[in-house]
């Protein structure tokens, strides 16, 4: 894919495109981050992923980005792969409420899954700004590991505006606590265990309410209002969708192909729901790589999913664009499946064999870089391509200067382990 960009002579062709980064830390120098300007653009939507979760180095340096775009380039809505339901409620604590120590209280997950420290980081910096941004949740409940923070908000919400519907919503509502878990290995475990009356049943009640909300919306909005109306909409469609989710991982590998992009094509439209309901903002949006690449994601033959990348691309143009994070260290967070754990896996520290040729990481190690926080600009043309990006310790094989507007590097890392036991 363009030219070999393993060789020592791809650093020159690459030269100006290749920037320093001076450290990780939020402050208030700035300068070394301007490159990310050209990158970026006027966009109004600017991802940074993360080739592993539970990095806290990754976090870290996402606070120091959402400095930069924050204070200099105007975004005031930071948006994060968590809950769309589930981030009104944070969203509530970050703005203020409550006390500094409650993090437990607003958002468990948050403060169990590593979150935890970025989550107080903003809502500190929040009040120094005098409350100057918003967050909010793009995602399904749990990833889908469970319908409840969902389905309790929507039930609130049908009581008020239509109790005829209760009754069914309060079924869906009792079969979803008999599979709920902290991710979707565990809830599709636990789905399998249901009859099979019960699987059709909830799957026939929450789609059949969606629709009634999705077609009467006049009648609804009337007596809710836009707003909260619109709020529980998608509420619902992300219990819809998790319970698409869940199907799908309790009957791998008999499931369809590319069913992951439910998930990555409802967060794309959460995204675009922010972004109509707050029309002036720009938004800082924080997920995995492979959620925010612009390209399919395909792991060897294996093509996973279309991803919220994709989709917002299509929607936004170059209203969108996406910064990949990777480390040139010698280890990296896995996942590792264990459905006898709460989460349904552990979090391993895993060494790392040589980068694979062709890489972007294997571009960093022979090129000398692997020792320097770099950012390197996919912006500005160039003939140099790279035919893959490390993904945990795996490949996602794509074109990686089509998948992304720049990469960050960074050449130490270290495993944070979330705090809850998995």
């Amino acid at each position: 894919m363009g030219l070999n960009a393993n060789k020592h002579t791809d650093k020159k062709l690459m030269k100006d495109h290749i920037y320093s980064i001076s450290g990780i830390y939020p402050d208030d120098n700035f300068d070394d981050l301007a490159p990310l300007s050209e990158s970026v653009g006027n966009a109004r939507v600017v991802a940074v992923g993360e080739g592993a979760h539970f990095i806290k180095e990754f976090w870290t340096i996402k606070q120091r980005l959402f400095k930069y775009f924050h204070q200099l380039r105007g975004f005031d809505i930071f948006a994060m792969e968590f809950g769309f339901a589930e981030g009104f409620k944070l969203q509530k604590w970050i703005n203020g409420e409550g006390n500094e120590n409650d993090l437990e209280t607003y958002s468990k997950a948050a403060a169990d899954w590593g979150a935890g420290d970025t989550m107080k980081w903003l809502r500190q910096y929040n009040a120094q700004r005098k409350f100057a941004f918003k967050f909010v949740g793009i995602d399904l409940p749990e990833a889908a590991g469970t319908l409840l923070p969902a389905l309790l908000p929507v039930y609130d919400y049908v009581k008020k505006v239509e109790p005829a519907l209760c009754a069914d919503l309060k079924e869906a509502i009792d079969i979803s606590r008999q599979f709920t878990g902290l991710s979707s290995v565990v809830s599709s475990h636990k789905w399998k265990e249901l009859s099979v009356r019960e699987q059709c049943r909830l799957t026939a009640i929450l789609n059949r309410i969606y629709l009634r909300l999705q077609s009467l919306s006049p009648y609804y909005i009337n007596k809710s209002g836009v707003f909260d109306y619109e709020a529980a909409l998608h509420e619902l469609r992300s219990a819809v969708c998790a319970d698409y989710m869940i199907r799908s991982v309790a009957v791998s590998p008999q499931a369809l192909p590319l069913d992951m992009s439910v998930r990555e094509c409802f967060m794309a439209d959460m995204v675009m729901w922010h972004l109509k309901t707050n029309p002036d903002c720009k938004i800082f949006l924080i997920a995995h790589n492979n959620h925010i690449q612009k390209t399919p994601v395909v792991y060897g033959e294996y093509q996973s999913a279309i991803p919220m990348g994709y989709y917002l691309k299509q929607h936004l143009g170059d209203d969108y664009r996406c910064i990949a994070i990777t480390s040139s260290d010698d280890h990296i967070a896995e996942m590792e499946i264990d459905v006898s754990l709460p989460a349904g896996f552990k979090v391993a520290d895993v060494p790392l064999e040589k980068p694979v040729p062709g890489s972007f990481n294997a571009f960093i190690e022979d090129n000398n870089l692997a020792k320097e926080i770099t950012f390197t600009n996919f912006i500005k043309p160039s003939q140099v391509d790279f035919s893959s990006i490390r993904s945990q310790s795996a490949y996602v094989a794509t074109s990686v200067k089509e998948a992304f507007d720049g990469v960050i590097n960074l050449p130490e890392i270290s495993t944070g382990i979330p705090k809850k036991e998995i």
